[in-house]
This record gives C-alpha cells, sequence and structure tokens, in this order.
C-alpha cells in the first residue's frame, strides 16, 4: 500500500508516514474529486459529493468496500472503524476495515445476494460466474474441453473433425465411410476406397485391400484370376508356379551428414518408389493416421521412382533433436523404423573447426619431414660457420699477442699448433675441453644440441641422437 497526503510531517498529520507529498493540490471535506492522469490519459477518478450518495463523516476516513467494485459510485464506499493515532479513525498503508452491509461479487465471500463466490477463479468453468449469480457454463470454442464437450480446438466451424457444438465429427476423405472418428473406424488408407477394413482382398491390385498388414493373403497362383465371368471365383491349381508378389520394404537407411539447420538422409528400396520423409521433435512409439502418421510435418514427395532415395531435411533449429521415418510407396505404401539425429549447436561447430585445424597442422608437418629438416639444417651450417669465424678470430689475435710482448717464434708456433688442436677438437664435437674454457666453437655447439634436443621432440626424435 502506498500513502499520499498533504503534509508529510507526522507531527502535523496526525501521525501517518506518508510515501508521496503532493503540493499544489487540496481537498475539500465536503465535496470534490481525486483524479489521476498518466501523460494526459484520464487512470482514475473519485468524485464524492458531500454525502448525497458518499459516506460523508466527520473524524473517519471513508474506505472502498472491495477493489473489486466501482470506486466513483457512492454506495460501494462506508466509513472506517478502526482508531488511529489521536482518535481519528482509518487504516492508512493496512487494509481496509470490511464493509458490512455491501455485497462484493469477488471477495471470495458468499454474501447476501450471491449464489457463489469463489473469487478469482470467478468466471471460470467449474467455479462461479463473473456476477455470483451462479456456475460457469461450459463454453464451446474457447479452445477448452469442458462440461459435455468431446472436443474444443478453439473454433465452431463444423467440418475440420470438431463441430461447432464441440462434438467429435467423421473425416473420411476417400468417402468409404472409415476414417478419423468414423462409426464404421478408423481407415488405414483414407485416399483410397478400396482400402479399408470392410474391403476384401483382391488378389489382383497387389494391395492390403483389408488393413490387416499382408499384401494378398491366401492367394495362390491361379487364385482370385478373372475368367470373364465377372465373379472372380478360385480356380483350380497347376503344377509349378512363379515366385509369387513381392511387396516393397525399405533398407539400408542412413544418416549421411547432420549440420547446425540440416540433416541428410538416404535409403534404398528393393523396387523403384516415389520417396518422402516425416519429421518431429519428439518421438511416436504409437503412429497415427496417413498421410503423416501422427507426425507434425512431412517434406514434399519426390515422384521419381528409384530405388536409391536421398533427401536433406533443412531449415532445422540448432542443437535440436529431431525424429523422423522414410516413407515410399508404388502400388502399397510402406515406413521405416523412426530414426532420430541432433542438429549440431553453434558452439560444437567453432570447437570441431579448430580441432580441425590443428590436426591438419600436425598432418602438414608430419607429411613434410624434410621441410623442418632442411630449416634445422641451415641453423646447424650457421652455427658451424659461425664457430669457425670465431675461432680464427681468436687465433689471429694469439699470434699478435705473442709477437707484441716479444716471444720467440718457437712458441708462437707451438700456440699455433695448439690453436689448431683445440680448433680441431671443437669441428669434431668433442666436449673433452674444461668447462673454465669458454671458446666460442663449445658454446655454439652446446646451444645446438638443446636446439636439436627441443625439435626432436616434437617433430623427429632421430633429431636428437
Amino acid at each position: 500500500y502506498r500513502v499520499l497526503g498533504r503534509d508529510s510531517n507526522i507531527t502535523q498529520n496526525g501521525g501517518v508516514n506518508i510515501d508521496y507529498q503532493y503540493s499544489n493540490f487540496i481537498l475539500g471535506n465536503a465535496s470534490d474529486e481525486a483524479i489521476l492522469f498518466c501523460n494526459g490519459q484520464e487512470i482514475d477518478r473519485v468524485e464524492y459529493d458531500n454525502g448525497n450518495t458518499f459516506p460523508n463523516p466527520s473524524g473517519a476516513s471513508i474506505i472502498l468496500a472491495s477493489p473489486f467494485l466501482d470506486n466513483n459510485i457512492g454506495s460501494n464506499w462506508c466509513v472506517s472503524t478502526s482508531p488511529y493515532g489521536t482518535g481519528d479513525l482509518g487504516t492508512p498503508g493496512e487494509d481496509n476495515d470490511i464493509c458490512s452491509g455491501i455485497t462484493v461479487c469477488g471477495n471470495g465471500i458468499v454474501e447476501e445476494g450471491e449464489v457463489c463466490d469463489d473469487g478469482e477463479n470467478n468466471g471460470q468453468y467449474g467455479y462461479c460466474n463473473s456476477d455470483c449469480s451462479g456456475p460457469t457454463e461450459a463454453v464451446c470454442g474457447n479452445g477448452t474441453v469442458e462440461g459435455d464437450e468431446a472436443c474444443d480446438d478453439g473454433n465452431t466451424i463444423d467440418g475440420d473433425g470438431c463441430s461447432s457444438q464441440c462434438q467429435r465429427e467423421c473425416i473420411d476423405q476417400d468417402g468409404d465411410g472409415y476414417g478419423e472418428n468414423c462409426a464404421l473406424g478408423e481407415d488405414c488408407d483414407d485416399e483410397n476406397p478400396q482400402i479399408n477394413p470392410g474391403q476384401e482382398e483382391n488378389c489382383q491390385d497387389n494391395l492390403d485391400n483389408n488393413c490387416d498388414g499382408v499384401i494378398n493373403e491366401d492367394c495362390s497362383s491361379g487364385n482370385n484370376s478373372d475368367d470373364g465371368s465377372g465373379d472372380n471365383k478360385s480356380g483350380g491349381g497347376g503344377s509349378g508356379g512363379g515366385i509369387g508378389f513381392i511387396p516393397l520394404y525399405i533398407h539400408n537407411f542412413k544418416i549421411d551428414e547432420v549440420t547446425t539447420s540440416t540433416i541428410a538422409l538416404s535409403w534404398y528400396t528393393n523396387k523403384p518408389a516415389k520417396s518422402r520423409v516425416v519429421l518431429d521433435t519428439f518421438s511416436h512409439s504409437t503412429l497415427g493416421n496417413w498421410p503423416n502418421l501422427g507426425y507434425s510435418s512431412s517434406t514434399s514427395e519426390n515422384s521419381q521412382l528409384t530405388t536409391y532415395h536421398t533427401f536433406t531435411l533443412g531449415g532445422l533449429l540448432e542443437g535440436t533433436t529431431y525424429y523422423f521415418r522414410a516413407i515410399s510407396q508404388q502400388f502399397e505404401k510402406v515406413f521405416s523404423e523412426e530414426f532420430s539425429a541432433t542438429t549440431i549447436s553453434s558452439s560444437e561447430e567453432s570447437a570441431s573447426e579448430e580441432e580441425s585445424a590443428g590436426e591438419s597442422a600436425e598432418e602438414e608437418a608430419l607429411e613434410n619431414p624434410e621441410s623442418s629438416s632442411s630449416s634445422e639444417q641451415e641453423q646447424s651450417e650457421e652455427a658451424t660457420s659461425t664457430s669457425s669465424v670465431l675461432e680464427e678470430g681468436t687465433s689471429s689475435g694469439e699470434q699478435s699477442s705473442q709477437q707484441e710482448s716479444g716471444e720467440s717464434p718457437q712458441k708462437t708456433a707451438q700456440g699455433s699448433q695448439t690453436s689448431s688442436q683445440e680448433k680441431a677438437n671443437s669441428q669434431s664435437g668433442s666436449n673433452a675441453s674444461s668447462p673454465e674454457q669458454s671458446a666460442p666453437g663449445s658454446s655454439v655447439a652446446s646451444s645446438g644440441e638443446v636446439l636439436g634436443e627441443k625439435i626432436g621432440k616434437k617433430k623427429s626424435p632421430s633429431l636428437k641422437s
């Protein structure tokens, strides 16, 4: 509850906590009106009239008997009885007092003049009606099966399976008396009047005429043949005979590809046939009637007679599981068992692309080891070349230093010999030199070993050895 008042000072307004203090607005004690506007549109109004129709007490507030009533009708108001503050009567910020003598339909209390009152449920079937004069009657066409209704499809149109009186209607598309909600019963093929549970089997048309799931049962060679008399009576048997009629069937059903919005399917039939696919977002363990067997949608039929059938279901939602059956037909209709597949979500597709890119890079490296080996060989040759240059520079430096210090040529020759020996050791990859010797060749060779070890572990293990 929110209290609006002219003065928020509790020492001056009788001790009332005001939620909103308005200004430039004064209500008269005898008669006046309060009108609420929002963006120039009137929302509500109360016009009290000095006691003509509204209560006009002294030292007490007047209260609306129920929020379900029109607050601009004086008889819907009464006087507060609860004391407040320093002697006034009212309940600011709290529930109103109960107005005795005023009947309120919708307050959940059966009062004088009411037959019933179910509060907020008034007006719903099975509860009191909106004026509390009795129960709510069933309404045909509101989409809810109520009372004696057998169906309610949200309209009052005949011919759609649910009549204008909300009773079941017979839907017989081929006019043979069988169909959905028909007195004779359901039809296994409501597009052919020669097929229904009341038909006798005709051994000449290769159809399941009597809807028992078997084609040409009890039809041996020569039986039900047309001898020109028109009675199609059974004739005598002969010696020998053919292999008989072979029914159409589906085999080798495959789910070839699934993307975020498509599912590609394929299957074979043992004989040329037309084909289509029925699908839904939930499984159908119990099948409905033709043409879609209870599934919510079907692809367009491919009318080409073929034994290999392919379909791509498009416009699907990502990350959604779909259930489907293949349907093929020539003279008879057959359908596959139910299959299902879940379309890929966008997040799964992104992760798959990143993984494929990584695998491609690894495969390329393994398929072209010469490229990696060539690069490593160039690094090794560059390191060796640097080592030779640094060694030559060191030998020249040693010789110059010895000459400047006045050492004998013999000692210089020995120094050159020693330098040549160190160079030979370095080029042969010898590790016999002391750790204190920091010859550039030793340093480069050490780095080459580390480089070769790292590459060897990742690309080619033979490089390490």
